[in-house]
């Protein structure tokens, strides 16, 4: 079973503060959160139901099949998108998808936001108005 349904992950979630504090690390760049997100959220339930309680918009249905992929193309504009999480049907047809761009120092660049809005109003065409959404992963300040 990939996914409870979402009350069932609200409801069993244990507590994780949303707020950590780290008082040292050595260097991390967002390609090492990339692949540190996309390993969690493909290979630990836990994880992943905890990330999806962040963004309650998004409970697409039970797949039958998860694709994670890091540093592809988006299909409006061809920019960029650090992750994307497919949710795929028995036929490995995709029925729902989530953008994840993560940021730990680099500004915005420019075009950046419209263009993710872009793409999730594309998706969102396609999918379902629920099962597309993009989130931000990143400091704070941002």
């Amino acid at each position: 079973m990939f996914v409870r349904t979402c009350e069932e992950r609200t409801s069993t979630m244990k507590t994780i503060p949303d707020q950590v504090i780290v008082t040292r690390y050595e260097s991390a760049r967002e390609r090492d959160l990339d692949h540190l997100l996309m390993e969690e959220f493909y290979s630990n339930v836990d994880f992943r139901e905890w990330f999806l309680t962040r963004v309650p918009s998004f409970c697409p249905q039970e797949p039958t099949a998860l694709a994670a992929y890091r540093a592809t193309r988006r299909d409006a504009d061809q920019r960029e998108t650090d992750l994307r999480f497919d949710y795929l049907d028995e036929n490995n047809d995709r029925f729902a998808c989530l953008l994840v761009e993560n940021k730990m120092a680099a500004h915005f660049r420019p075009g950046q936001a419209a263009s993710y809005a872009h793409e999730v109003k594309m998706l969102r065409a396609k999918l379902g108005e629920n099962n597309a959404p993009a989130v931000l992963v990143a400091p704070k300040r941002y």
